[in-house]
């Protein structure tokens, strides 16, 4: 079964840390895949560490490893647990913030999706807002032609505009 030690999601997890970059790749599509619903979240992110690997790979230069990355991470924070375990590792942030200066339109829109579900917490926000460019970035992004990351973009700064205590 995915659930629980031994089981499939373990082993993809597994897949984040290969030396192979499509491994690595697919195995966060995968992930992203397994966290569209809260059961694949709960899952993911009770099969081990795979957050910091996810972290890891949004800084890799490869562009498909980015995109996959991106949609993991951004479906992983819908959870509480997720945000917590994104907010731990500080290349997290650092990393999606620095994807939002990608070229690829998908890239583009899991980073903005995956900022703005971190930004609904204090704490995400006040990791976010660390970052200069941060809000220029998701400011220039709201005008972008793809609508979901214009939407996202906007979210992600309405989030953000919340005061952090």
């Amino acid at each position: 079964t995915a659930r629980g030690k031994g089981g499939g999601v373990d082993a993809v997890t597994q897949l984040l840390a290969s030396r192979d970059t499509g491994c690595q790749r697919y195995a966060a599509l995968a992930i992203g895949n397994i966290a569209m619903e809260p059961k694949g979240r709960q899952c993911v992110l009770s099969a081990g560490d795979s957050l910091p690997q996810l972290s890891h790979l949004l800084g890799s230069q490869d562009t498909e490893s980015v995109r996959y990355a991106a949609l993991a991470v951004g479906n992983l924070v819908l959870e509480a647990s997720g945000r917590s375990a994104a907010l731990r590792d500080p290349k997290c942030v650092m990393n999606l913030v620095h994807s939002l200066g990608s070229d690829d339109r998908q890239t583009l829109r899991y980073v903005t999706g995956a900022l703005r579900n971190i930004a609904v917490e204090d704490e995400g926000r006040r990791g976010i807002l660390e970052h200069d460019r941060a809000c220029p970035l998701l400011e220039a992004l709201t005008k972008s032609a793809d609508s979901s990351t214009a939407r996202y973009a906007a979210a992600c700064l309405k989030n953000l505009s919340l005061n952090p205590r």
